[in-house]
């Protein structure tokens, strides 16, 4: 019998496993493999019908309700047997998370990529309900998170008029890279190959060759810090950054980067490197994918030796090189050596040279010290599609996954006239108490910028 979403169109069994996911299903020996999405409302949603959507979501994009199967040459994604009884949303009758939701969000159980389904979401009920979402990142990326939540909004607010309705499978919607590729033209493509070699080059040298020590310490206590800059703060830096052509991310970059680095006494041996990421629905004419998927990717930054006297100096240099990034195919650096090792190796095989490759780079991006940070801008949510009729939503962010030794991940996402960011990170490499203190000195430098 073939399952059917709405109206009378059939679900796939199967959906193609594209290069992006076998990046990310590489990955997930850095992190816990899940992204996080928390939306605060205003008072109480309906339980029951959030319920029905979280499950008619499974339909409105296949992936979701999919388990991945691993071959030595051939992956796919295969329909779930009984998607009805999967474990996809519970209620959570409790206020301990209204003022520190990081301890819930870093203790939620990892999603089975294996058996599916691949997202579960808790509401926190309380006086003002909240929505936790975890995706599995082998599935989708930041992007993908912010299409899922104008998803679940939808679908919502379709049941309240209409209890029995189902929404359109998207069984036509590339997950693939080729939806970005096919915007170049044939002569893009050497300057794309150039990205890689420049990529690494301006990462790999000088060589560090200090190993961290937590380089291959066991996960264990993973651990998340969520802070929240409001609507004062936010339109002060921003308003700075605007007047030295810097923008938020920019800011936040240059200040994560003194906070972070910023204790670290000499500089003389302080070459500082970071590494980041970018969405590449930036390509697409309309900014946005056919379906949930993957396409983001990372981006490099060498800055040099020493922060700089100032904050100014620091971010006039990473304005600088995000200005040169942005103009040469931000983001293509990693792709062609990734397409050609998956497609011209076994599965196992091209998943060993990429931990080969790996490792170096946690190295240099550890600049000699303990910990190798990683800082993720995933994007401003539209609060206009997040619009779930009745209780009305007042914030909403996404979180990064939690990160395994020597990595420490941050996330940041602005929603109207906020900017959140959450740290994902083993607690026996780097404490919460260090991480506020990053997050506090981060703070203390955007302040200076209101004068």
């Amino acid at each position: 019998m073939t399952e059917t979403g709405g109206g009378s169109l059939p679900l796939p069994r199967r959906l193609p496993v594209v290069l992006e996911d076998r990046i990310l299903y590489w990955m997930r020996s850095s992190y816990d493999s899940s992204i996080r999405c928390v939306i605060g409302f205003d008072g109480r949603v309906d339980a029951d019908r959030m319920a029905r959507a979280v499950r008619l979501a499974l339909d409105a994009e296949p992936v979701l309700g999919c388990r991945f199967v691993r071959g030595a040459f051939r992956q796919y994604w295969e329909r779930m047997e009984n998607p009805d009884a999967a474990t996809l949303f519970e209620v959570v009758e409790t206020s301990e998370y209204d003022q520190n939701i990081g301890d819930f969000l870093a203790a939620l159980p990892v999603l089975d990529i294996y058996n599916g389904p691949q997202v579960r979401v808790w509401l926190l009920r309380s006086a003002k309900d909240k929505l936790v979402i975890s995706l599995q990142h082998v599935a989708c990326d930041g992007g993908g998170a912010h299409d899922y939540m104008a998803l679940l909004a939808s679908i919502y607010c379709n049941l309240s008029g209409n209890p029995s309705y189902r929404p359109e499978p998207n069984i036509t919607g590339s997950r693939s890279l080729n939806q970005v590729l096919k915007n170049f033209r044939l002569a893009d493509y050497f300057p794309l190959l150039r990205r890689g070699l420049r990529d690494f080059y301006q990462y790999m040298f000088p060589l560090v060759r200090k190993v961290p020590p937590a380089m291959h310490m066991p996960f264990s206590r993973g651990a998340m810090v969520v802070r929240t800059f409001g609507p004062e703060l936010f339109r002060k830096f921003k308003e700075y950054g605007h007047r030295r052509k810097a923008t938020v991310n920019d800011m936040l970059t240059a200040a994560f980067l003194r906070a972070f680095f910023g204790n670290e006494g000499s500089e003389e041996d302080l070459y500082l490197r970071i590494v980041g990421t970018v969405d590449l629905r930036r390509y697409l004419p309309d900014k946005k994918a056919d379906a949930i998927c993957n396409l983001s990717s990372f981006i490099y930054l060498g800055l040099g030796r020493g922060l700089g006297a100032t904050f100014d100096d620091t971010l006039s240099r990473v304005s600088s090189r995000m200005t040169a990034l942005k103009n040469d195919f931000i983001g293509f650096g990693p792709v062609p050596l990734s397409a050609f090792l998956f497609r011209m190796l076994p599965f196992s095989a091209a998943l060993w040279v990429h931990d080969k490759l790996g490792n170096p780079q946690k190295i240099q991006a550890s600049c000699g010290r303990d910990i190798a940070p990683l800082f993720s801008n995933v994007g401003i949510i539209d609060a206009e599609k997040l619009a779930f009729g009745g209780a009305a939503v007042v914030s909403a962010y996404i979180t990064t996954p939690v990160a395994t030794p020597p990595v420490l991940v941050l996330g940041l996402t602005g929603f109207g006239e906020s900017v959140t960011i959450a740290a994902g990170f083993c607690e026996t490499v780097v404490t919460k108490d260090e991480v506020k203190r990053i997050l506090d000195s981060m703070e203390k430098e955007l302040l200076k910028c209101e004068k």
